[in-house]
């Protein structure tokens, strides 16, 4: 069953079509037209504005997360800082000395 296009539509609804048509000023069915309009697209605005307004704790989740990427970033920071001390020192205390001016 193929769906029928606007201008296949039944006689009654084309009579109603008509007779709306007929009964109207272009004015009036310009000002209807507006009216649908504006009325479609406050309600897609509405829509839209609801689906992209933030959720209401955005902000504690985000400042809970800044947190601890901070807090383990600086974790990591010191356990890097740590390790290369043990390396230092093991350096310092297992390399012979530099040369001085004298040993030349």
């Amino acid at each position: 069953m193929s769906k029928r296009s606007h201008n296949e539509a039944s006689a009654d609804e084309g009579v109603d079509d008509l007779a709306v048509d007929a009964l109207m000023t272009p004015q009036q069915l310009a000002a209807i037209d507006a009216e649908l309009a504006e009325t479609e697209s406050s309600s897609l605005s509405q829509r839209l504005t609801e689906y992209f307004n933030p959720p209401p704790d955005l902000n504690e989740r985000a400042v809970g997360r800044i947190k601890g990427s901070m807090v383990n970033r600086e974790t990591m920071m010191l356990a890097a800082d740590l390790f290369s001390v043990g390396w230092r020192t093991t350096r310092v205390v297992v390399a012979p000395p530099p040369p001085t001016k004298d040993q030349d």
